[in-house]
């Protein structure tokens, strides 16, 4: 799965461009369905994505039983809102979340 998927914005009309875009819910649905059967029981998953889409990303993982463990927010511009958000989840993990200081991306 390669982030950014956006769910706003005109979609290209050429088809593997408007995937990598912007992708269909289902390719997160099978990420983690994937992720869930190739990990072992408190296997962990480290993922980067959009911060803008961390809410639904927090509602799946636990749908999947994949449990957030820690987070931390990405940042390019002081004032501004995160970019990118790293998660790191663990299979059938407790609840329990930490959210590590955050960090900045530098553009090149």
């Amino acid at each position: 799965m390669n982030p950014p998927y956006f769910k706003t914005g005109e979609p290209s009309p050429n088809a593997s461009v408007a995937a990598s875009r912007h992708g269909a819910a289902q390719a997160r649905e099978c990420f983690l369905d994937a992720a869930f059967q190739l990990l072992n029981n408190g296997g962990k998953l480290f993922l980067i994505d959009s911060a803008d889409t961390l809410a639904d990303l927090m509602t799946v993982l636990r749908a999947h039983r994949l449990e957030p463990k820690r987070m931390q927010f990405l940042y390019t511009k002081a004032n501004a809102p995160a970019r990118r958000v790293l998660i790191e989840a663990k299979k059938l993990g407790r609840p329990g979340l930490v959210v590590e200081p955050p960090d900045w991306l530098q553009e090149s």
